[in-house]
């Protein structure tokens, strides 16, 4: 409960904090630095300091040939592609907004070093929900081009260092051990949620889940801190209406910010629409990976997901600002 009113009022602050175009581009820059940050040192964890396989996260007996998962500063390889899921799409669009060539030179950068080291993260779900976010960027930033762009993915895979292709085939291996783990924890779960999401849930927080679900869970599963899908993990902890408020509102805020593209036009206006195209694609691709990983259950992920809806919402308001002014 104490962790999601600090995010409350963290978000609370930054959306009455941050108003002009000049802050959140800003706040852009930010991120896009913290993420060079992070890759750089993701590159050095990996061919420098070295990481171990962890086989709590890889079968090796299907993934053989795939070395340690890279995780950077984020202590998991599938938190550090949540993270990179909720960054690059804004890191895409300060390149394409922003006039100075040292702050492209910076995104481009970033750009570059993040998707290797994404690539090094071994995460399948966020390489899958990364690809399906800029599908969504391009569909909405220029549509012409997205047959193209689905073109030249299905391409490339087959260019890719054969531990990638085995890594995504293996999600359709029956026999992955990390499938058949979750398969079972969804199945636990699922049943908690029947007993639970009609009364408010059984509590905020992970301790009081793990609590909970002892008496859900079969003898194979070990200790298991969450469900690993946002939604079945929101049903149980707060209750059924907490999903349906959390996709309503976003759903609210994306509309809002599409209904608006018409009446964008070039200049300062289409910089802003850019931007909210970024951070429609980075929900895109973090809500679709939440049907396979509870994506907030690490507090800088919430932070950072607040921060990326206060950037979409304060955008939104200043069109309503301009629309007003005129």
């Amino acid at each position: 409960g104490l962790l999601y009113g600090a995010v409350f009022v963290i978000f609370s602050v930054f959306i009455n904090q941050i108003r002009s175009g000049e802050d959140l581009l800003n706040v852009v820059i930010a991120l896009t630095f913290a993420a060079l940050m992070v890759s750089i040192y993701g590159i050095l964890q990996k061919h420098v300091i070295g990481v171990s396989v962890n086989l709590s996260q890889t079968d090796i007996s299907i993934s053989q040939e795939l070395s340690g998962r890279v995780y950077s500063t984020l202590g998991n390889p599938n938190i550090l592609g949540e993270f990179y899921l909720l960054v690059l799409p804004l890191v895409v669009g300060l390149f394409l907004v922003h006039d100075k060539k040292a702050v492209k030179a910076l995104a481009a950068m970033t750009l570059l070093l993040s998707l290797y080291v994404l690539l090094a993260t071994g995460s399948r779900s966020a390489w899958g929900s990364f690809a399906f976010g800029m599908a969504v960027f391009i569909a909405l930033y220029k549509p012409r081009w997205l047959p193209i762009f689905l073109m030249m993915g299905l391409i490339s895979f087959f260019f890719m260092p054969q531990t990638i292709q085995v890594r995504v085939m293996s999600i359709f291996n029956k026999n992955d051990s990390s499938l058949g783990y979750r398969r079972m924890i969804y199945e636990a779960a699922s049943l908690m949620k029947g007993d639970y999401q009609w009364v408010g849930g059984v509590g905020l927080g992970g301790d009081i889940f793990q609590k909970v679900f002892e008496s859900y869970k079969v003898e194979e599963l070990t200790t298991v801190a969450h469900s690993h899908n946002l939604y079945l993990q929101l049903a149980i902890e707060a209750g059924i209406f907490s999903v349906i408020f959390l996709l309503s509102y976003m759903a609210k805020t994306v509309l809002k910010a599409i209904s608006s593209f018409a009446q964008l036009k070039s200049g300062e206006e289409g910089k802003i629409k850019i931007l909210q195209i970024a951070c429609i694609s980075s929900f895109a691709g973090f809500f679709l990976m939440s049907f396979v990983d509870y994506t907030w259950f690490y507090f800088r992920i919430i932070v950072l997901f607040f921060a990326v809806v206060g950037i979409l919402s304060n955008l939104n308001d200043i069109i309503a600002q301009t629309d007003k002014a005129e």
